[in-house]
């Protein structure tokens, strides 16, 4: 089954996929050249076939495979990739929009991989779910002088995301109730949107799961010392002209080996990432988005899980409470900690912050309730998840009636910039707004619970 729908650059044929129309490999931009700007994309001429995803940007192999499952949507890979994917209830509609920024560490990833497939979120019939496509690695992170100027990943979301304002009402969605949304490095992104003096007024919600909140980016001399770095292990000259040339896979293995080297050496940058170039993204984009929600009534979505840092240390050889300790420390360190005063500096400044915690574990023993594993719940696409670990034996009827209480709560914040109530054994149970003096934030377990951020716990 097929269904037509026209945007600027043409019409789009989409086809049915659980109970919404899916269009897929949308180009936003269009490949102008290898460290340049996303160009304006292009028109076609008679009918675009979007029943299918596209390609997906160049990226190294992805450490999430342990957890979520091994996928074979990671392929094709071309530098052009500028893609966005939209699943929609209703053509006819004016409906709220998800627009969805998937994580990887900056490194990996696509917004077509199925793990964030919309299409169960859109059927709901109570919003419009898009995702995109970003470079990653230092094919979007690059700072270099005569080269990169750095922040191309964020120049790609600023691009997609102007699309979706200029052509989502014809996929039945409103632009004026965009919902901007991230998983960790996604949420990172969605947070420097929020501080977007670029983005002023066009946004007014936003939804930060595992939002990494002690991440910082490099400044310029570090980035550019770990391109200087990425320009030796290629053989690219002083100048990096021949990373302009150089074979994609080649630049690659350059992209690791780099890495690794700047590690070793203790470089402050470590990894290629955003820059703080003083002008796209600022040094503490926290303290920015702040100074934004001020004037502009935001209205904001904070998630963490329990055991964030499982994800990443669940291969580690230790003792049982050795390693619960490890986890609890670290998730309250990179994750929790952050994502409370994050939601106090909102609060304070005038913005409503609606905080929550998922504690709903993998049967995994070490895995817990790791970062990522509230994904399936708030998209409800448990079976998207062909082979992951973090799902394995989990009792899925009680956990498709969590995600349903999960996603009602999203959707309701979509609709109305607050997650409203949940129904709980005791009765509706109001989600508070967040205040830095009660602390009070919702606990997703068997049953979801208010309770209160207690400061101990993040020490």
């Amino acid at each position: 089954m097929t269904i037509q729908a026209v945007c600027k650059q043409g019409v789009l044929a989409g086809t049915r996929e659980s109970g919404a129309w899916a269009f897929y490999d949308i180009p936003y931009g269009k490949h102008a050249g290898r460290f340049r700007p996303a160009g304006a994309p292009e028109r076609w001429e008679g009918i675009r076939d979007a029943a299918k995803p596209g390609p997906v940007f160049p990226q190294v192999r992805s450490r999430l495979g342990s957890v979520l499952g091994t996928l074979r949507e990671e392929a094709p890979q071309r530098e052009d990739a500028f893609r966005l994917n939209i699943w929609t209830p209703d053509l006819e509609a004016s409906l709220p929009v998800f627009f969805y920024i998937h994580g990887g560490g900056f490194a990996t990833g696509a917004g077509s991989l199925p793990w964030y497939n919309g299409a169960d979120l859109a059927a709901t019939g109570r919003a419009v779910a898009v995702t995109v496509n970003y470079r990653l690695g230092a094919l979007g992170h690059l700072h270099l002088p005569g080269v990169s100027e750095g922040n191309l990943a964020f120049g790609d979301l600023l691009s997609a995301f102007q699309w979706v304002r200029e052509n989502i009402a014809g996929f039945g969605g409103d632009p004026e109730r965009i919902t901007i949304a991230g998983q960790s490095a996604g949420a990172w992104y969605a947070a420097a949107m929020m501080a977007s003096r670029e983005m002023a007024g066009q946004a007014r919600q936003f939804c930060l799961l595992s939002f990494p909140g002690t991440y910082r980016p490099a400044a310029a001399d570090a980035a550019r010392e770990l391109a200087e770095e990425l320009c030796r292990q290629l053989g690219a000259g002083p100048d990096g002209a021949g990373l302009l040339t150089a074979d994609v896979d080649k630049l690659l293995e350059a992209q690791i080996l780099a890495e690794k080297e700047m590690k070793r050496a203790g470089n402050k940058a470590a990894s290629f990432g955003p820059v703080a170039d003083g002008v796209r993204i600022q040094d503490d984009i926290v303290g920015e988005a702040v100074q934004q929600a001020r004037f502009m009534g935001y209205k904001v979505l904070l998630g963490t899980t329990r055991d964030e840092t499982a994800f990443f240390y669940h291969t580690r050889p230790m003792e049982d409470d050795e390693y619960l300790a490890l986890i609890r420390r670290t998730s309250r360190e990179m994750f929790i900690a952050p994502a409370h005063r994050f939601a106090a500096l909102l609060s304070n400044a005038g913005a409503d912050a609606y905080v929550f915690q998922f504690n709903r574990a993998s049967r995994h023993p070490r895995v817990l309730a790791c970062h990522c594993i509230e994904l399936p719940f708030l998209f409800g696409n448990f079976h998207r998840y062909e082979n992951a670990p973090m799902l394995e034996g989990m009792d899925m009827d009680a956990a498709r009636g969590l995600s349903r209480k999960l996603q009602g709560c999203l959707l309701h914040f979509l609709e109305h910039g607050s997650p409203g109530a949940v129904e709980s054994p005791s009765g509706a149970l109001r989600w508070p707004r967040y205040d830095s003096q009660t602390r009070q934030m919702m606990i997703w377990d068997a049953e979801p619970e208010v309770a209160e951020y207690r400061e101990e716990d993040a020490e």
